[in-house]
């Protein structure tokens, strides 16, 4: 495949190799690995919309509901209206809930 040979930035490289560790983490079940790429993803990227939503799933995952709560909160706020938001928007409701539920 002739894509793979074109020239792409050190930052494209960097985040198509952080992606490609996440998939193998989630592979693995190892939630802790792919909550440090997802951050560090999310950091690299802070426009991308996909990479924040997958940082947020990747605290929930873990238990870090805290986080995830805040970072569910901030995507579906600044994307409203979009795809991502609205399962940020599901996501922060079911965490509500569960958090609800142990009182």
């Amino acid at each position: 495949d002739d894509r793979l040979l074109r020239p792409m930035s050190i930052r494209s490289l960097v985040g198509r190799v952080i992606r490609n560790r996440i998939g193998c983490a989630q592979r693995e079940g190892d939630g802790v690995i792919v909550y440090r790429f997802a951050r560090l993803g999310a950091g690299l990227a802070p426009d991308d919309v996909g990479a924040q939503l997958t940082w947020a799933q990747a605290a929930e995952q873990i238990g870090a509901r805290g986080e995830a709560m805040r970072l569910y909160l901030q995507i579906a706020r600044q994307h409203r209206g979009t795809p991502p938001a609205r399962v940020a928007s599901v996501r922060a409701a079911a965490l509500v809930g569960h958090h609800d539920s142990l009182h």
